[in-house]
């Protein structure tokens, strides 16, 4: 008898979720909106007033936060596409320097808030 070897089994390539057809999560995105919208609502109506006292129409300080969001979500965007290997490398170059400012401004920071140095000097005495 002559072995019968079965022809390999050929199956269609796995389609992508229909959820995740674009690469992110369209609920999660939903969301977002619904908060964008809400911030937007909420940035109007505590800002109206003043908007127009200062700027003479109620609407100035809204579109300077929707001006912002555009800005935001290019950013967004922007980092969404951007490879993590670079963002790695970067680190490498400037994780350094960075942790040195950090710790120089934090550091002129500490000497200048008031009583940050009370508990190592001891207390003054008046010698009057």
């Amino acid at each position: 008898m002559t072995d019968v070897v079965a022809p390999p089994v050929v199956r269609p390539a796995a389609r992508p979720s229909p959820t995740r057809l674009w690469g992110f999560d369209p609920w999660l995105m939903i969301m977002v909106g619904i908060m964008i919208v809400f911030g937007l609502v909420m940035v109007y109506s505590a800002s109206w007033d003043v908007s127009y006292r200062l700027f003479g129409t109620p609407n100035a300080l809204t579109v300077r936060q929707l001006g912002n969001l555009v800005f935001g979500l290019i950013a967004l965007a922007v980092a969404a596409v951007f490879p993590i290997r670079y963002l790695r490398r970067l680190e490498r170059v400037a994780a350094r320097p960075h942790f040195a400012f950090t710790l120089r401004v934090g550091w002129a920071a500490w000497k200048k808030a008031p009583g940050a140095r009370m508990a190592s000097s001891p207390p003054q005495r008046s010698t009057s």
